[in-house]
């Protein structure tokens, strides 16, 4: 259990499972301070956090009911409780795989260098910034900080490219990809990535998955410099260029006639981006457009989300009615995060598991215990390696390396611990939060939580009835939530390829036509 992994390695318990046959069940927070890494020894699970369903629509982001500065100092002091797991974000180092990040290539270390450089300036900067301000002469103060912005920017110059980045494929890669020429894959890479590194990525991913994919090159200016532009962008929905050029090229697909499918992916601060793209989507476009909604056929779901150690604080997707059975704009949402993974703590994980009544859609998979943050190296060469001639990595977790010749069974077929207490009070505080039940065309009073539900029948929106007709709700426990408790036992028993979709493209493989992929 996660629980007894973390107490026998001196670790907070952030997962909050339970044995299944326990009714009520409380959650320990997430560490507040450094804590040991997990030994090497110990076994890698995979953990599930299932999709919040919230039927009635009662969540919010916390933008919508906190002020922007409010949200800045909150993220702030999140982000503190953080940083001890800052120094295993490269951890495990070494790598024989020539596409991986930290692979030591002259380019890769003269990256390195440059984003070692910059932390160090701007480390100072952060500093020394309020004492200049108070003691130097205003001219001389604008002076020194244009120069050190300068000084910033020309370091970073040679890490930067062209705005897209276009996947490079070899011949059976474009065979594979020439077979869904409709689809439009697009990437947005994370904090601290190179033009040099989304080639990298948009490479991988399109061998991966045997499709053309198209990369928005979110800049880099230096660790400091990108977790501020991080919580610029989490509180006060700053627009920034890069999020700018994927709503266009985004809107562009969606008002394509001949384009029947959109993916996109984002990776670390990716998931930010791609976060504040759906809120402007979902403003802007009609349901149909983001949607592709076929009237012949009924409704085709076709936009797809998948993030890597995602930083964004929420993830909306509306639905097209008050009822479970009503689908999303979005159907299928999916966040995958390594435990110890920095960025992921303080994006999928805190705002999943910590702020429950936050709008976080998607199903999240979790390797409990792992490190690592870069995509290729710590994500991908794991989760999803290229089915033929995966490389080996060298990973301190030998078990959960590629194998060469087949995807790796370890992620793919382990069965997933569900965290039901999660989904459970998720469900609990969303109805809590509306304060009010339906009835009929009417309202009634919420119930208090301590009354047992009477009878199992469902009243057509997935929420469970009594014989008056009243819902019942669990309290913050999760005793008796019965949405949050139907998910979590849908997933019981079933393994990551079961419940996982983005697993189904590797190797060109196509869900909708129910192919199955190499590595099965």
């Amino acid at each position: 259990m996660p629980g007894l992994r973390s107490q026998d390695h001196g670790l907070p318990n952030s997962t909050g499972h339970e044995a299944h046959q326990q009714t009520k069940t409380t959650r320990t927070p997430l560490p507040t301070s450094a804590k040991a890494l997990p030994s090497l020894a110990m076994e890698i699970a995979i953990e599930f956090i299932p999709s919040q369903m919230d039927v009635l629509s009662s969540t919010t982001t916390e933008a919508a009911r906190k002020s922007p500065l409010r949200l800045l100092t909150q993220d702030v002091a999140v982000l503190i409780t953080k940083l001890p797991y800052l120094p295993w974000i490269m951890i495990p180092f070494l790598t024989l795989d020539p596409d991986a990040e930290l692979y030591l290539s002259l380019r890769g270390v003269r990256d390195m260098i440059l984003q070692s450089w910059l932390f160090i300036l701007e480390t100072a900067v952060m500093f020394f910034t309020i004492p200049a301000f108070l003691i130097l002469p205003g001219t001389m103060f604008i002076l020194v900080a244009t120069s050190i912005c300068t000084l910033i920017c020309i370091a970073a110059w040679p890490m930067h490219g062209s705005k897209l980045a276009y996947s490079k494929m070899d011949e059976m890669t474009m065979a594979k990809a020439q077979q869904h020429e409709n689809e439009r894959w697009i990437f947005v890479n994370g904090s601290m990535t190179t033009h040099a590194g989304l080639q990298k990525n948009v490479d991988r991913l399109s061998k991966t998955f045997g499709r053309a994919v198209i990369g928005v090159h979110n800049k880099s200016y230096g660790l400091i410099a990108d977790i501020s532009e991080c919580l610029v962008q989490r509180c006060f929905a700053y627009s920034t260029r890069d999020v700018r050029i994927t709503i266009d090229y985004v809107k562009a697909c969606l008002a394509d006639p001949t384009v029947s499918k959109v993916v996109l992916i984002g990776h670390s601060q990716g998931g930010i981006v791609i976060s504040l793209v759906l809120d402007y989507l979902f403003a802007d476009l009609p349901a149909t457009s983001i949607s592709k909604i076929d009237t012949n056929f009924g409704i085709m779901r076709l936009k797809e989300i998948y993030t890597f150690a995602s930083a964004a604080s929420h993830f909306n997707n509306p639905r097209f009615g008050f009822t479970r059975q009503a689908p999303r704009y979005i159907q299928h949402m999916e966040h995958y995060c390594n435990e110890y993974d920095m960025v992921g703590q303080w994006g999928v994980l805190h705002n999943t598991r910590m702020v429950l009544d936050n709008r976080y859609s998607g199903n999240v998979f979790v390797r409990a215990g792992a490190t690592g943050h870069m995509l290729i190296q710590h994500y991908l060469d794991v989760m999803f390696p290229i089915p033929i001639s995966a490389p080996q990595v060298q990973d301190e977790h030998g078990t959960e390396a590629a194998v060469a010749g087949g995807v790796d069974e370890c992620f793919l077929d382990k069965v997933v611990e569900v965290d039901e207490t999660t989904a459970n009070r998720r469900e609990s505080i969303a109805a809590r939060k509306l304060g009010i039940t339906r009835r009929d065309s009417g309202f009634e009073e919420f119930v208090n939580e301590e009354e047992e539900v009477v009878n199992n029948a469902d009243d057509g929106r997935g929420l469970r009835v009594n014989d008056e007709g009243r819902v019942r709700f669990g309290g913050l426990s999760g005793q008796a939530s019965p949405i949050g408790w139907a998910v979590g036992t849908e997933a019981r028993g079933k393994t990551t390829r079961q419940l996982s979709r983005l697993w189904m493209y590797l190797d060109g493989g196509d869900p909708a036509d129910g192919a199955t992929p190499r590595g099965r």
